[in-house]
Parts: structure tokens; C-alpha cells; sequence
């Protein structure tokens, strides 16, 4: 087998200029929490926000991973590549949240791009193990 010396992608031009992704500051944290986003939509972003989790992972998430202390779970690339559960603490600010996210009815559906839905998650995750 022949090697190359010179990798040909290399001198490829982007097509398009990405924005690159800019976490909010804290200001802009607390502007969106104090807008009254609705509780699926806050749920959603505490998650994100105090557990650090990608969205995909989060989105995988049923009420069987938040115990009311903690959330125990694989990441989806972890589970590809056999590493142990994780296994993160429940944040006040965020126990908070999920205290009061649980509606009588799954009431509230987030969509991810793909078409995912939150409505499992959302629907009761502060009531600990089913």
C-alpha cells in the first residue's frame, strides 16, 4: 500500500462561516429566567445550564435517571464506547426547578432539531424513581 505525503483536504476552502456557539454571560442567564419562559422551556435550559450535559444526552434522559439528589446515566458516546455511568449531583437552583416542573399532565413537549421530544422528561422528573 502506498502512502500519500500530502493530505489533498487540506487546502480545501470553508463553503460557509459557522457563528461560532457563545455561552450566555450570567446576565443573560438571569434575563432569560426572569422572562417567565414556560415550564418546559425553563426545565430544558436548568438542565442544560447545571448539569453541563449535551442536549442529544439530555433528551435520552427519562424520570429513571434523577433520583432527587442525583442523575445517573451513560452519555450516548460513553455508551458506544463502554465507559462507566455518570453520575452528577443535583445543583440547588436546579432541584428547585424540578421540584415544581411536574405537571399534573404531560402537558408541555420540547422539540429538539431532529423532531426529539422533552415531554418524557418534563412530565415528571422532580417525582424521583418511577
Amino acid at each position: 500500500m502506498e502512502l500519500i505525503e500530502v493530505n489533498p483536504a487540506a487546502k480545501l476552502k470553508r463553503i460557509d462561516k459557522a457563528d461560532a456557539y457563545k455561552a450566555w454571560s450570567d446576565e443573560e442567564c438571569a434575563t432569560f429566567e426572569g422572562s417567565n419562559p414556560s415550564r418546559a422551556l425553563l426545565t430544558a435550559y436548568m438542565l442544560g445550564r447545571y448539569t453541563g450535559q449535551r442536549g442529544c444526552d439530555i433528551l435520552r434522559w427519562t424520570r429513571a435517571v434523577y433520583d432527587g439528589h442525583t442523575f445517573r446515566f451513560r452519555q450516548s458516546k460513553s455508551e458506544r464506547l463502554g465507559r462507566a455511568e455518570m453520575v452528577i449531583p443535583a445543583l440547588p437552583p436546579l432541584k428547585v426547578t424540578l421540584m415544581h416542573s411536574r405537571p399534573a399532565t404531560p402537558c408541555c413537549s420540547l422539540r429538539h432539531r431532529k423532531g426529539a421530544h422533552m415531554e418524557k422528561l418534563v412530565s415528571g422528573m422532580s417525582s424521583g424513581p418511577p
